[in-house]
């Protein structure tokens, strides 16, 4: 049944709960003036107080009559959060930007990281962008920002000093946040953030294989302001050769390499990603003879 029938029920009830009360409370206050035998001030001051509850009673059930009219013009906080990805995904769409996404695979819960660096050319502006941190399954909502230590920071450009302001928007299945620039940004410039998903790569590390999804979502224009898609993956633990492939065939992939420092790196490319559904297939096996 919708809202609107249970409040209309609810104030239909209130309404008639009143006018019991007023009927009660008069009844008695005559009835006990009556048989006490009191005065005829006496009596005023009784039916006196009996009209002040009544009162203070119907100004109780008004301020709920009108909370509960007002209920029903609300949204709620899932269809607020849509409205507003929707505006700002299509603000962004004239704009162009190239993400490059470092995503390191630790030895534990504690050392899995994400950074991501955007190369953004505003036509004409960038007031605002919305971003869906990746976010590992059994993940909990964290009740702040600092719980997965986000910060976000924009390089200096003829724009000068960039503030950006998080705003982080939850719903029942994932974090979105927010992101206000202050000024606008009018010149191309690079804005990046990092943030730490707890246990995002446990199940490759329990199991030997895990996947990720991401979404390259389409505004209403057909039209997607990601015009180049860089993926690293970094297995800091190199006693494990790593394997990783895009299931649809989107981009090409080079490696496993090794870095200087010894992580396993492999690299990810899209140079066209126009509205796709990515999925990567990560596994790895122990290298033989490690120690």
């Amino acid at each position: 049944m919708s809202r609107s029938f249970s409040s209309r029920d609810d104030r239909r009830g209130s309404w008639a709960r009143f006018q019991d009360a007023v009927v009660f409370l008069f009844t008695v206050g005559t009835g006990a003036s009556a048989l006490g035998g009191w005065t005829a001030g006496t009596a005023q001051v009784v039916l006196r107080v009996v009209a002040g509850i009544a009162a203070i009673y119907m100004i109780y059930l008004l301020g709920t009559y009108y909370r509960l009219s007002r209920e029903n013009d609300l949204v709620s906080a899932e269809q607020l959060i849509r409205d507003v990805e929707d505006v700002v995904t299509r603000q962004s769409a004239p704009n162009e930007e190239s993400v490059q996404v470092k995503i390191i695979i630790g030895c534990s819960d504690e050392a899995d990281r994400v950074q991501e660096e955007v190369q953004v050319r505003p036509n004409p502006q960038v007031v605002n962008r919305i971003i869906r941190p990746i976010m590992p399954y059994h993940w909990r909502r964290p009740g702040h920002l600092r719980d997965i230590e986000f910060t976000c920071t924009v390089d200096e450009s003829d724009d000068g000093p960039v503030l950006v302001r998080p705003r982080p928007m939850r719903n029942r299945e994932y974090l979105q946040i927010w992101l206000i620039f202050t000024p606008t940004l009018t010149k191309p410039t690079v804005w990046r953030f990092q943030y730490r998903p707890r246990g995002l790569w446990r199940e490759l590390r329990e199991t030997g294989h895990d996947r990720l999804v991401r979404h390259d979502t389409m505004p209403s224009d057909g039209r997607s302001p990601m015009v180049d898609f860089r993926i690293t993956f970094v297995f800091v633990d190199s006693t494990f050769k790593p394997r990783v492939s895009e299931r649809n065939g989107y981009g090409t992939t080079s490696g496993p390499t090794r870095s200087s420092t010894g992580e396993w790196v492999v690299d990810w490319h899209d140079p066209s990603p126009q509205g796709r559904r990515y999925e990567w297939v990560i596994a790895r096996t122990p290298v033989i003879g490690a120690n």
